[in-house]
């Protein structure tokens, strides 16, 4: 049986490190990565060791500096332990977290004249996950209890001289927002928040919700639990929602959904997994998560979603810090210079050691693919024989295209380029169930 999807097959599979990487321990991971102003590099927050990469000395780091050459401290602390979120903002480098020397009760710090660490004043009590720049204003999300000195959930808004409160419900205070942007002059948040009040949650707020002038209203029909949006980013005019999502009234969930029009919608094909961050970039969106597949395409964790299709981005299995298949891999992803990064808890992907950051070796305006239309995906065909098979199978397709190989749980195996026969040696396979891939199209294959 031959399967349509509206995606591409892996085309680039190359993963190259940035600098030495962001690792001296064990336990280390990315949580953020934003681009400077003036796009002068990379700001990197999270639970980071500086191992080869600031005069050879392996000593922790809250947010660190990537100028395409080397890294260097945002600012100077005596002791770091974890920054959530890092960004400039007129002219300035802001940081949130648990900074070693800093109030417990303000973690929302910013890089003084003198290049140290230091408390906003009357800033945030709670820790910051986004945040989202429009008309010079930041507006910041995360898990809040007061912010400028006032009772606060959810969402602030910070003009670089005093942080305001822009919500408020006391069931809230302290559960996360992930997510904050502005769509249509209106400001959404998204997170986990919502099943911790029963009023909310029956009436479908919460996970994905408008705040409008210190009120929360939903987002189309709204969400009920299960649900967890973890990233907001606009699109040819959609605002696409991406986390685990389950609209209210359904028993189904979705990693990825878009609102337009006061209706929530949903793609006809989506990651298998939570998406935990995207980026807007150059007509298409970037996502990456702990997904294996889209739809009936194997997939590991960092795709491109042109608003109808589909193009994997990883298809190597990620590795942790122990050798073992790396659980929620990729936390942020950024774009700067043409090129994508991505930062999370991996240490390899492939054979290719990374250290919890990365870089695709492609340039995303010059190097990406066109995708294939609907049209001639339909007319491609893609024969295998015979089925099953114990020696050799033979590919028959229909015009010279690239055949792409997998398991069944979405490794990929061989790559063949450019012929429209085909004949591969499969005698050294187990036995079991295969994929064979060519322009969007699948046909499933056993090895005896």
């Amino acid at each position: 049986m031959v399967a349509l999807l509206t995606a591409q097959p892996c085309f680039s599979q190359t993963w190259l490190p940035v600098g030495t990487g962001l690792t001296c321990g064990q336990g280390n991971y990315v949580i953020d990565i934003n681009l400077k102003e003036n796009n002068q590099g990379l700001l990197v927050a999270g639970i980071i060791g500086s191992a080869g990469v600031l005069d050879g000395v392996c000593e922790m780091q809250a947010v660190l500096l990537w100028d395409g050459q080397q890294y260097s401290e945002a600012a100077e602390q005596q002791s770091h332990i974890m920054s959530t979120l890092a960004f400039d903002f007129q002219g300035k480098t802001y940081g949130s977290g648990y900074f070693t020397g800093i109030s417990a009760n303000n973690r929302f710090h910013v890089a003084n004249e003198d290049g140290l660490w230091d408390s906003v004043p009357s800033g945030i009590k709670g820790t910051s996950r986004d945040y989202f720049i429009h008309d010079d204003v930041a507006y910041i999300c995360g898990a809040y209890r007061q912010c400028g000195g006032q009772p606060c959930a959810l969402v602030c808004s910070f003009d670089g001289e005093q942080v305001v409160p822009l919500y408020h419900h006391p069931s809230l205070e302290s559960y996360y927002a992930y997510s904050v942007t502005v769509y249509q002059d209106t400001l959404f948040v998204s997170g986990n928040f919502g099943a911790e009040s029963l009023a909310l949650e029956e009436e479908g707020l919460g996970w994905c919700s408008k705040i409008v002038d210190g009120e929360m209203l939903k987002v189309g029909q709204g969400f009920s639990y299960p649900s967890a949006a973890r990233s907001l980013q606009e699109m040819d005019g959609k605002l696409y929602m991406a986390g685990s999502l389950t609209p209210l009234g359904s028993s189904q969930s979705y990693s990825m959904m878009y609102y337009e029009n006061g209706q929530v919608y949903t793609l006809q094909s989506y990651p298998n997994e939570v998406i935990f961050t995207m980026k807007y970039y150059n007509g298409g969106l970037y996502v990456a998560g702990d997904f294996t597949f889209i739809g009936n395409m194997p997939c590991k964790g960092v795709a491109r979603y042109d608003g109808q299709e589909w193009t994997c981005l990883c298809n190597q299995t990620v590795y942790d810090h122990q050798g073992n298949v790396s659980v929620l891999p990729f936390s942020d992803l950024e774009i700067w210079n043409d090129t994508l990064y991505v930062g999370g808890r991996f240490d390899r992907i492939g054979n290719t050691t990374l250290k919890r950051i990365a870089k695709l070796d492609m340039a995303l305006s010059e190097e990406f693919p066109v995708n294939i239309t609907e049209q001639q995906r339909q007319e491609l065909k893609l024969n295998v024989y015979p089925n099953p098979a114990n020696d050799k199978i033979n590919i028959q397709l229909s015009s010279p295209a690239d055949v792409f190989i997998y398991t069944a749980t979405g490794q990929l195996l061989e790559t063949y380029s450019s012929k429209s026969t085909y004949q591969i040696d499969v005698s050294d396979y187990p036995t079991g169930l295969y994929l064979a891939v060519s322009g969007g199209v699948m046909k499933r294959f056993v090895r005896e």
